[in-house]
């Protein structure tokens, strides 16, 4: 019996075997760097998670969008922005595929423009996940070069109407990011995926908070609550 439960889960079909670019970008930054999580997410369609409230991060979400689309066209005139349907982006490393659907692309003077939206909190891994994004469409021959990687967020102050759009730079910048180590350590990674026999775990309070798979791990690690004081 394996460490994670698959009980009621339907495995995907081999030839649709992928980790998401999000999956990869947290190992890279050590954000999870459990290969057991993502080796049966490499397998496996993730149930959704019921503490997890999918409607209103959609929202969320699709308001820093739509304040975001505006913004990053005004930034870049005439830019041929793809359409949604040819926003999703594969690649193979370590001959295991990679996927990712990042919320914009633009191609300019044979140069990729990736925009992704976040409706929460800025996390280090999150430069990794738009650069991963720049990377996958050089692989799909969109581009032949990184012009520009952006991250948007919601504004700081009250104001609802703005987002913070943030310039991480161009292909200087993503190699910067994505050094030998990083990219040793996600090669790493990826060969462990699909070979038919579970890797180590590496359960940890940082690593099983946010884990997908939590509630099916035997050896899921549970934050503690703050034991409270009868003061009275």
């Amino acid at each position: 019996m394996g460490t994670i439960s698959t009980k009621g889960l339907k495995a995907k079909n081999k030839s649709f075997y992928c980790l998401g670019a999000t999956g990869v970008a947290k190992a890279a930054t050590d954000t999870n760097n459990c290969a057991l999580s993502h080796y049966y997410s490499y397998e496996f369609k993730q149930e959704a998670d019921p503490s997890f409230d999918s409607e209103q991060w959609r929202n969320d979400h699709d308001k820093v969008l739509s304040k975001t689309i505006p913004q990053i066209k005004k930034r870049l005139p005439n830019t041929k922005f793809l359409e949604p349907e040819s926003q999703f982006l594969k690649m193979r490393i370590e001959n295991k595929t990679v996927f990712g659907v990042p919320d914009i692309v633009g191609i300019k003077e044979n140069k990729i423009f990736i925009i992704d939206a976040k409706s929460g909190k800025k996390r280090k891994e999150h430069s990794y996940q738009v650069s991963l994004y720049a990377l996958m469409g050089i692989a799909n021959k969109l581009a032949t070069e990184i012009g520009g990687i952006f991250l948007s967020y919601p504004s700081k102050g009250n104001d609802s109407e703005k987002v913070e759009l943030i310039d991480l730079g161009d292909q200087e910048a993503v190699d910067k990011l994505w050094t030998k180590e990083k990219r040793t350590k996600v090669k790493s990674l990826m060969k462990k995926m699909g070979e038919g026999h579970e890797p180590d775990a590496n359960p940890s309070i940082s690593n099983c908070m946010y884990c997908s798979w939590k509630n099916r791990c035997s050896l899921a690690v549970k934050k503690e609550e703050k034991e409270l004081i009868d003061i009275f």
